[in-house]
C-alpha cells in the first residue's frame, strides 16, 4: 500500500470530523476562502518572476504535491506546460470504483475524506471559483507517485514549485534531490513550507476554523499534547533545521519567514507555560511560513 501523509492520521471517525471542520473552514466563506487562495497564488507566482526575471507563460512547471485545491493548476495551467505529481491525485469525481481504489492505495481515511469532499462539493465549489477567477481552460499531467524517485528527465522543467507538502516529508533531502535533478540549469524552484512551531503547526483541522479552539500551541505544551489531533504526518522540523537542510540541498537559496496575527498571538503566548518559552523562541512561535528560492546554477563554461 502506499503511504500518503494522510495514512496515519487515523479513523473514519476522525475524517469524518475533519471533515465537518474542513466544511466550515471552505464552505462558510467561499468568497474569502477563494479571495486568499487566490491572493496568496498570484503572490507566489510574482515571488517567482521577480526572482527568475521572467514571466511564467510558455514554461515547463512542475508542483510537488498540488493537494485538493490545485490553484497552481488554474492559474498557470492554460499558458504553460504543467505537470503535478502527488502521492494521492485528488480525484475529479467519485465513483465506487475510484472510492475502492483509493482505499486499497490508501486506507479508509483518506477514502473517507476523498468521498466526503466530494459529497460536499467542497472541491467543486472551489474548482469552479479558481476557474472563473483566473480565466482560461486550464490544463495538465497529474501523475501518481512518490516526488523522491520520478521517472522525468534530467533538466526538464523550468520551475518546480511545492506549497505546504515538505513538513510532510519524511526525507525532504531526497525530494530536494529529485528537484535539483529534473530543474533545467537557469530553472527556480519555489517552496512555502507550513513551520510545525506555528501556532496551527500541529495540522489540527480545528485550528484553521479558528486559533483558539485548544490552548495556544497545544501540540508543543506538553500538559496539552494529547488534545491534538494532526490531519497527517508532520516531520516537526524547526526553522533551523529547514535553514540547515535548503542550504545543504540549494545553497545560497534565499529565505523570508511570515506570520500573521502577530498581536492576537502575542496575546495568547501569555499563556504559555515558563517551559515552552524557553523551549521556542518568539519568531518561532509568531511565524507561519518559510518561502523559500533557489535558482540552480549554470554549468561552468
Amino acid at each position: 500500500m502506499k503511504q500518503t501523509y494522510l495514512q496515519a492520521a487515523g479513523t473514519p471517525l476522525k475524517a469524518i470530523r475533519e471533515l465537518l471542520a474542513l466544511y466550515r473552514f471552505a464552505g462558510r466563506d467561499l468568497d474569502k476562502r477563494v479571495a486568499d487562495i487566490v491572493s496568496s497564488t498570484r503572490s507566489g507566482i510574482e515571488e517567482m518572476e521577480i526572482f527568475s526575471g521572467q514571466s511564467i507563460v510558455g514554461k515547463m512547471l512542475l508542483e510537488i504535491g498540488p493537494g485538493q485545491t490545485k490553484p497552481f493548476y488554474y492559474a498557470l495551467g492554460p499558458q504553460n506546460d504543467y505537470t503535478a505529481i502527488d502521492l494521492e491525485i485528488a480525484p475529479e469525481g467519485l465513483s465506487f470504483n475510484e472510492f475502492l481504489r483509493i482505499f486499497r492505495e490508501n486506507g479508509m481515511l483518506r477514502a473517507v475524506k476523498s468521498l466526503g469532499r466530494q459529497a460536499l462539493g467542497i472541491d467543486r465549489k472551489l474548482g469552479n471559483a479558481l476557474r472563473a477567477e483566473f480565466g482560461g481552460a486550464p490544463k495538465g499531467l497529474f501523475v501518481q507517485g512518490d516526488a523522491s524517485k520520478t521517472d522525468f528527465d534530467d533538466d526538464t522543467f523550468d520551475y518546480v514549485m511545492s506549497i505546504s507538502v515538505f513538513e510532510h516529508l519524511q526525507d525532504p533531502i531526497a525530494v530536494m534531490n529529485e528537484i535539483t535533478r529534473t530543474l533545467k540549469p537557469g530553472g527556480t524552484v519555489f517552496t512555502v513550507t507550513h513551520l510545525y512551531t506555528s501556532i496551527t503547526g500541529a495540522h489540527d483541522p480545528r485550528l484553521f476554523v479558528d486559533i483558539e479552539a485548544l490552548p495556544p500551541w497545544a501540540h508543543l505544551d506538553p500538559d496539552h499534547q494529547s488534545r491534538v489531533a494532526p490531519n497527517s504526518y508532520l516531520n516537526r522540523l524547526r526553522v533551523s533545521d529547514y535553514l540547515e537542510l535548503f542550504e545543504q540541498g540549494w545553497p545560497g537559496a534565499t529565505h523570508r519567514i511570515v506570520g500573521g496575527l502577530h498581536d492576537k498571538k502575542r496575546a495568547l503566548m501569555a499563556q504559555l507555560p515558563h517551559l515552552v518559552r524557553e523551549e521556542y523562541s518568539e519568531e518561532e512561535l509568531l511565524s507561519d511560513v518559510i518561502i523559500s528560492l533557489w535558482m540552480k546554477p549554470m554549468p561552468a563554461q
